[in-house]
């Protein structure tokens, strides 16, 4: 870094540090499975063949519409009870409530998507031309999700949990910008160039992020797959504060176990990520882990990282797809539906394991930056492919920092509904 010559070194050892827990993540994964464009959201543009009431067109023009909604209850509970301030212990809400827009015209495409629920809705989500320039090239620009998270381009229509691990905080978010994308049946490679979210005053005029993602499946087929993924990201000139914060597991109550609070006078930030996933039979992996770093002019240079290893299995006789050519998880298409005369659909259980680490960043007294540990239950059950039920159980401790020893839990039960 220009300002500090040994920042580089400084990196290095802080990853070869946390890089135990990456690799203890894979190995854990490992032993689970011997015992038994559009891009983003990721489908590509290719017309479905599938009868579809709101898919108006030919193949070779149509616009399609879909609604997507998740309503959830929840209770959160602490210790101490102070943790929780004012904040009720049970609330309800829609979670997101979207409607997406997908056309296609030849080679050309896109998405509009806006969303109507949460705190502050309507958002707009998506908003992006694609072109496909041959079979396995597309280019795409507008807001879109950065090419850097195997969970955040899976998106909140086919995720495997409730919410994203807790290294969500650490990876960049969607933003405006423009990508390229080349994949063929088993690897993928994305990089693009992004500014910030559309939903800011200034999307173009905050500081520039530069990405880019490979993914390689040594094993690809539709019994089993094995996924390997990895990213970079840097960050320059970012004129918006940027803070890091832990999660209780749903973002239904605004309680964080550790923050960093907000860096106002980012330089850059640079980040990196590590992926394995791996559908075999009725299980599935998903791992990740991210490293970043912050040079703030006003703060210390802060080193954060974090990851996450979740495992599902289903009950019923069904199993989980992957897209090589995207480096993702499908959505889940039960074998015996419920509108399937008399069928049960798909019933999946799993669990996941969280880290976060934000110790670096205790310079400022206001901080209650740490470290949490954070684990999850949920049960899945797909009654068909457009009707999911789940219902979670975070625990989440923070285990270093001025908010050593406080405890949180969180339970929700949510209603989905994809189109």
């Amino acid at each position: 870094m220009a300002s500090r010559p040994d920042g580089e070194s400084s990196v290095m050892r802080s990853i070869a540090s946390a890089l135990p827990l990456g690799v203890a993540a894979v190995l854990v994964a490992s032993a689970a499975l011997a015992q038994q464009p559009v891009i983003s959201g990721a489908t590509p543009l290719k017309p479905s063949v599938e009868k579809n009431p709101l898919r108006f067109g030919t193949d070779e023009a149509y616009v399609s519409i879909a609604p997507f909604f998740q309503f959830e209850p929840g209770h959160i509970s602490s210790s101490p009870n102070e943790i929780l301030d004012n904040v009720d212990d049970t609330d309800a809400w829609f979670r997101r409530a979207r409607l997406y827009i997908d056309f296609g015209l030849y080679d050309f495409g896109g998405r509009y998507a806006a969303d109507f629920g949460g705190d502050s809705g309507p958002d707009t989500i998506y908003a992006y031309l694609d072109w496909n320039f041959n079979k396995n090239g597309t280019i795409q620009v507008g807001q879109q999700e950065n090419q850097f998270s195997m969970q955040s381009l899976i998106g909140s229509r086919s995720a495997l949990f409730n919410e994203n691990g807790t290294n969500a905080t650490l990876q960049p978010q969607a933003a405006v910008g423009a990508a390229l994308f080349y994949g063929q049946e088993n690897y993928s490679l994305g990089a693009g160039v992004f500014g910030a979210d559309i939903n800011d005053e200034q999307p173009l005029g905050e500081g520039t992020t530069v990405s880019a993602r490979a993914t390689y499946a040594p094993l690809y087929g539709p019994d089993a797959s094995i996924h390997l993924g990895a990213a970079l990201s840097a960050s320059f000139d970012t004129g918006i504060p940027r803070s890091f914060s832990g999660s209780n597991g749903t973002a239904l109550f605004e309680v964080s176990p550790i923050t960093t609070g907000a860096y106002n006078d980012v330089d850059d930030y640079l980040a990196a990520n590590l992926e394995f996933g791996a559908a075999v039979g009725r299980f599935t992996v998903q791992s990740e882990y991210t490293f970043g770093e912050v040079e703030d002019g006003q703060r210390d240079e802060a080193f954060l990282h974090g990851g996450y290893l979740g495992i599902l299995a289903f009950l019923t006789e069904d199993h989980r797809d992957y897209d090589g050519k995207y480096g993702i998880f499908k959505r889940v298409k039960p074998k015996d539906p419920i509108t399937k005369g008399g069928g049960f659909g798909a019933l999946e259980i799993g669990g996941r394991l969280d880290y976060l680490d934000l110790s670096e960043a205790s310079d400022a007294a206001a901080d209650a930056s740490g470290r949490q540990i954070g684990g999850t239950g949920i049960v899945n059950w797909y009654l068909n492919d457009k009707l999911r039920l789940s219902a979670s159980d975070t625990y989440t401790a923070v285990v270093d920092g001025p908010n050593d020893g406080d405890e949180i839990n969180t339970a929700i039960f949510r209603v989905w509904f994809v189109y």
